[in-house]
């Protein structure tokens, strides 16, 4: 759902902003800080800004290359926390991107027997028209991708059992 990864990016870039701004508070308010070692205190804020995005990132993402490193205690202490934060996005996101796959590789196992099941039955009853055949793959299609977001909204009832009864129904009427 893009909803959630837009949730997501827009959470992630807030987090990116919000730790590189508190990185420089800590450097500014800080004895033998990273704004001091790395000759920055007479740059732009802006230039100090893309300095410490690039740290959170280098830290965040646990590349760490070393060319920007905390330089006091309080620093290192804030560089664990983001290291920790990291790890638990990261993990968050692998997560979900697993859980996502797997929901979708479900729905295209539940749909494939759906539309074996559906096979049998025009086989067993050769006198189901085409037209209401067609009609019964767009709405598997339908459902497949508009309505199969939880398979507990699917009714209870046996599938087969369920499209035995469709059929016959329209078998009967038609």
């Amino acid at each position: 759902d893009w909803g959630s990864v837009l949730l997501f990016f827009f959470f992630f870039i807030s987090s990116i902003n919000f730790s590189a701004c508190l990185f420089i508070f800590v450097g500014r308010n800080t004895y033998h800080n990273w704004i001091i070692s790395y000759n920055f205190e007479n740059l732009s804020f802006s230039h100090i800004y893309v300095a410490a995005i690039y740290y959170i990132i280098m830290t965040i993402t646990t590349v760490g290359y070393g060319d920007l490193v905390g330089k006091n205690i309080t620093e290192l202490i804030f560089q664990i926390i983001i290291l920790i934060a990291g790890t638990c996005i990261y993990s968050w996101l692998i997560t979900a991107t697993s859980n996502y796959i797997k929901k979708m590789n479900d729905i295209n196992i539940h749909y494939e027997n759906r539309l074996k099941i559906l096979e049998e039955i025009k086989i067993a009853n050769p006198n189901l028209s085409n037209d209401l055949y067609e009609k019964i793959i767009r709405l598997l299609n339908y459902r497949k991708y508009y309505e199969e977001t939880d398979k507990n909204e699917i009714p209870s009832l046996n599938y087969c059992q369920g499209m035995n009864h469709i059929a016959s129904f329209f078998l009967d009427v038609c």
